[in-house]
């Protein structure tokens, strides 16, 4: 499993983190968000695998930031149509399309087979009154109740502790997503719990 550390709003806490060599870096771009950081800030942060986190958000702004940004992959966190997944595919064909889901409850897990052919991962998070960053888990065991044809992110709530339920997955994620749990602030990332996450997850 490969992890991806999200939500980094301050340059040099996320240029700390990154030293740390999480798989992947998140930088959300929406301006909705508490955590959102803007183009020239997410260019100073030093790392190869960065993803673009994005909310209903138009294809023409996803392609610049991604242009600009050097983005590996492009996380769309709204209700982006399959359609647009597969224009946004045409504009950059090799960036990588994450589709998120916001999971309370299996039937949550219905329009999954739609976007099958849409885009790279799935991603699934906690839903909660905001589109991520909610810190609270939702019930994995739903994970061995349904067909993922897709690698996927495991986002909400994650931390060290919750992880000890990994091995209950019969089909385990591609990567854990950490974002609010690991904070000593909104967007500032506690280089000790992070470094810990990571061993964890390297070691499991």
């Amino acid at each position: 499993m490969k992890v991806k550390i999200c939500g980094l709003a301050h340059v040099t806490n996320a240029n700390e983190i990154a030293q740390l060599n999480p798989d992947f870096i998140g930088c959300i771009f929406s301006s909705a968000s508490k955590r959102f950081i803007t183009l020239e800030q997410a260019k100073q942060i030093n790392h190869p695998q960065k993803i673009g986190v994005f909310v209903n958000q138009s294809i023409a702004e996803i392609v610049n930031i991604a242009t600009n940004c050097s983005l590996y992959g492009a996380q769309l966190h709204g209700s982006e149509s399959v359609a647009f997944c597969l224009a946004l595919k045409q504009q950059i064909p090799l960036l990588k399309i994450i589709k998120a889901f916001s999971i309370a409850q299996l039937a949550d897990f219905d329009a999954i087979e739609d976007y099958e052919n849409a885009v790279d991962y799935f991603l699934f998070d906690t839903k909660g009154k905001d589109f991520g960053g909610n810190g609270i888990v939702f019930n994995w065991e739903m994970l061995n109740q349904i067909t993922c044809n897709k690698p996927y992110f495991l986002a909400g709530g994650i931390d060290v502790a919750a992880l000890s339920q990994i091995n209950n997955l019969q089909n385990k994620p591609f990567v854990i997503d950490a974002n609010s749990k690991l904070e000593d602030a909104i967007g500032i990332k506690n280089n000790n719990k992070t470094k810990q996450l990571i061993t964890y997850v390297q070691s499991i």
